[in-house]
């Protein structure tokens, strides 16, 4: 089934697969919003031609075709970059920072309730005069 790009009343541009008997059907956008079929350039690409050579940054390696150049960022453990990488990893290192947060905060805790009860107090006592905002959960 062919690939038609689909753009709806609001702005928003879709991909749809659909049969040929199925071409002339409306289309409608997961918004809700009615939509009509664009006609985009196709895209293609012939590996060899007007590659621009390079050495691989992780094994050194001359680098002149894309297909040496996919079986380098393969065997390294790369991917072509795209804005969304971005937004991933943002993310990814929020949640990590998060669960070690909740990490440390219940370390802290376990070990002040294991104290002996003296040395808790003489804590909160050293704690009480500190010029800081102390929260606990």
């Amino acid at each position: 089934m062919p690939v038609y790009e689909h753009l709806c009343e609001k702005g928003h541009k879709f991909d749809r697969y659909l049969k040929l008997a199925e071409l002339d059907h409306p289309q409608t956008c997961e918004c809700g919003g009615a939509a009509k079929r664009i006609i985009s350039p196709v895209m293609f690409s012939i590996d060899a031609t007007n590659f621009p050579s390079y050495e691989s940054p992780t094994t050194g390696r001359w680098i002149t075709s894309k297909t040496q150049r996919r079986e380098d960022m393969k065997a390294s453990n790369c991917v072509d970059y795209e804005p969304s990488l971005k937004d991933e990893q943002t993310k990814r290192i929020a949640r990590e920072d998060a669960e070690l947060e909740k990490k440390v905060d219940e370390h802290v805790e376990k070990t002040i309730y294991e104290m002996p009860a003296p040395k808790r107090e003489k804590l909160a006592a050293e704690v009480e005069h500190l010029d800081i905002a102390v929260t606990r959960a």
